[in-house]
């Protein structure tokens, strides 16, 4: 009587679903595998992604020996989504498989807005509008807010500070109160909703010399070897 050997397919063990953020890996993920006939060592394991563009072949990377074994995942920069990861293990003639997803959830950044200079402008005076952007890698330009605050409101309250442009192209307009001089500080801040960022810029506001006022006189007749008397007029500045 011969008692033949069944070859037996190979084992692996499972994965559970991973949830990771854009712009990191899973880290190696441990695994096993074994087979009844065939040595661990002689066993060749390989994967798939159900997403190339998200996990592309590149982005996945068997470590370990023998019967340990890890994968490491990592999604394609820039990429976010899921895809179904799939472990092949095979001894040469039967296979044993293990899926598990990969979620890759966009992280949202804080929003950028560009320096401005100091500005000094004269009392009663208008800035034109000075031009500045804003941007943010996750949220539409149109949909971040700019808002403006300012450390000196008497001489120019919130009310004098003018924000205009859209999408990333922005201006902000300056209107000091009439006949106040001094410096503030204009801060500017764009937010996505959740994150935030600002930018401060100093505004001098310069006194105007003007000219002095003199009052009118009128015209004097006076007789010979008389004087005018007093003639009042008036000065200002």
């Amino acid at each position: 009587l011969t008692v033949n050997t069944v070859n037996t397919a190979p084992t692996i063990t499972d994965i559970t679903n991973r949830s990771i953020d854009a712009g990191t890996s899973t880290g190696p993920l441990l695994f096993t595998i074994g087979d009844g006939q065939t040595a661990v060592g002689s066993l060749v394991v390989s994967s798939t992604s159900s997403n190339s563009a998200l996990i592309p072949a590149s982005g996945l990377t068997f470590g370990g020996t023998g019967a340990n074994r890890t994968l490491t995942v990592t999604p394609a920069a820039g990429q976010v989504g899921s895809a179904t990861v799939t472990i092949t293990v095979s001894d040469g003639s039967l296979t044993a498989s293990e899926s598990f997803v990969v979620t890759v959830n966009p992280v949202n950044t804080a929003p950028s807005l560009s320096a401005l200079t100091n500005r000094s402008m004269d009392a009663g005076s208008t800035t034109a509008p000075i031009a500045f952007t804003v941007a943010d890698l996750e949220t539409a330009l149109s949909d971040l807010a700019v808002s403006a605050a300012t450390s000196n409101a008497t001489l120019l309250p919130v009310s004098g500070i003018s924000l205009g442009g859209s999408g990333a192209n922005r201006t902000v307009t300056l209107t000091p109160v009439a006949q106040q001089v001094g410096t503030a500080t204009v801060t500017l801040t764009v937010s996505d909703g959740l994150l935030s960022a600002s930018r401060s810029f100093v505004v001098t506001v310069n006194a105007v010399n003007s000219a002095p006022t003199i009052g009118g006189v009128a015209d004097r007749s006076v007789e010979a070897n008389r004087d005018t008397g007093l003639i009042p007029f008036t000065v200002g500045d």
